[in-house]
């Protein structure tokens, strides 16, 4: 077993790691260590755009974020540091695509360090070996933009939490820009991993030795890394992870049972291809990407045995951050907004990013954050835009993957995971915060014509309760 199964969100106990200087990452070409087709340019130097391949180096040389005062911080003060630092573009980056652009100025710069031999490890080795630790990790984001407009804003802040954590631990990003057309996702999901077979037959021809990569971390846009400790190479080393081991996959969310297809690690090996083919197949007679990835897995496992590929524990990797009434980024390695308004994951990654920005820790040191902060006020800014639309005669403007949801899709992604949070009452929410949920929550049952619906009941009961408590008081 990688871990054992927890109760519901309790907070797993810190993995000690050697704490250093704020490390926080710097990325560098891959084409200095092994240049490959991919890789742009063989003389170590990387262009701006999305597509090149990248090495995530710890540095403290990045310097990323504005100085912040003592009092800004939530316990440990300017001491509060860790690992990983504040995430890329907290100096300079004011719009989505430049915090991609920051990733990129970072590439260039790596790239010169790591040419003249300035990137052999990272600070002081790294919190877990840095470049020389094995195994290496290559994770794989898409970007995906739509027709002549600019990267979706939730990708890039979700890819920059991400890359922090890359960066401290010497694992490596690889971005792929990908043009989403929102009304044929079927084909964007084949498409996308079509992409990553190309990318993985590329690295099995490169063999293995320095600079290579063992295996491959698939990560949709819509997840991010957000542990401090190397979960990656923790799942990895574990003893449920032996040689005949090529795929690794797990629930989403700690009280799932559909495989979480957005977030999975390949070996690199000509066996993988062989499954990627068989999910290939399976989107085929169903594009629903878990269902469809259930399926190959239960193939594969037939024909290779259960070792072939292993399922992890439910929690082990994908969080679901709705089903919890607390949880911190030490409890929730992989934050995956799976079923999620585009708004609310921008809301959430863009909050948890300017979070990070003002503190020296990011969003660990000793006081990690709380992701209910930012997904309830993500579900709450969302559904205030909403509202305000409606009640103006409007449209609504809230989309999931680029498609418009409709009424029914809102109270799914919406209104049932606000009342869910009213009615589990989050600890570090005060009553006056809880007063605002619930209410919010029944209006927008109501204007959906839903006042009927569960959710509907418990936040009436919730903003009750509430409203008589303040009058006795």
């Amino acid at each position: 077993m990688v871990a054992q199964t927890r109760s519901r969100c309790s907070v797993r106990p810190f993995v000690a790691i050697r704490w250093v200087s704020v490390l926080t990452g710097a990325v560098c070409c891959a084409a200095a260590l092994a240049p490959t087709p991919s890789s742009g340019s063989q003389d170590g130097s990387c262009g701006a755009d999305l597509g090149v391949e990248c090495f995530v180096a710890g540095t403290t040389e990045r310097g990323g974020g504005t100085p912040v005062d003592a009092t800004e911080l939530e316990g440990g003060g300017g001491a509060d540091r860790g690992a990983i630092g504040r995430p890329c573009g907290c100096r300079q980056a004011t719009s989505p695509s430049d915090v991609l652009e920051c990733a990129s100025g970072e590439v260039r710069a790596a790239a010169a360090r790591a040419a003249s031999g300035g990137a052999s490890g990272g600070a002081s080795g790294g919190a877990s070996g840095g470049a020389s630790a094995r195994p290496r990790v290559l994770a794989v984001v898409e970007v995906p933009h739509r027709p002549q407009a600019p990267p979706v804003a939730y990708a890039a802040f979700a890819t920059a939490l991400s890359a922090a954590h890359l960066a401290a631990f010497g694992h490596g990003l690889h971005l792929e820009r990908t043009t989403v057309d929102a009304d044929n996702l079927e084909e964007n999901v084949l498409s996308s991993v079509q992409r990553l077979r190309t990318l993985l037959r590329q690295h099995v021809s490169q063999g293995t030795g320095p600079g290579t990569w063992d295996w491959l971390l698939w990560l949709h846009s819509d997840a991010a890394i957000v542990t401090d400790e190397d979960i990656l190479r923790r799942v990895l080393r574990s003893a449920a992870i032996v040689k005949e081991t090529h795929i690794v996959v797990g629930p989403y969310g700690h009280n799932g049972t559909r495989l979480d297809s957005g977030v999975l690690l390949l070996r690199v090996a000509d066996w993988t291809d062989g499954f990627l083919i068989a999910w290939q197949q399976e989107l085929t007679v169903d594009a629903e990407p878990d269902a469809a990835l259930a399926r190959a897995v239960k193939r594969a496992q037939t024909l290779a045995g259960a070792k072939a590929i292993v399922e992890l524990p439910a929690g082990t990797l994908s969080a679901d951050v709705g089903e919890c009434a607390y949880a911190s980024v030490r409890d929730e390695p992989v934050v995956h907004l799976h079923d999620a308004a585009d708004e609310v994951r921008e809301h959430f990654f863009r909050g948890a990013w300017q979070w990070a920005c003002r503190r020296p820790g990011g969003l660990w040191g000793s006081s990690p954050a709380v992701l209910q902060r930012f997904h309830i006020g993500a579900l709450q800014a969302a559904l205030k835009s909403d509202l305000a639309a409606r009640s103006s005669g409007r449209a609504t403007s809230l989309r999931m993957d680029g498609r418009i949801l409709l009424r029914k899709q809102q109270v799914e992604v919406l209104l049932e995971p606000l009342s869910r949070y009213a009615s589990s009452r989050p600890r570090d929410l005060p009553s006056s915060s809880m007063e605002e949920v619930a209410s919010l929550c029944l209006a927008g049952f109501e204007l959906a014509g839903a006042a009927s619906h569960a959710g509907a009941k418990a936040c009436r009961e919730v903003l009750a309760e509430l409203q008589k408590r303040g009058s006795d008081a």
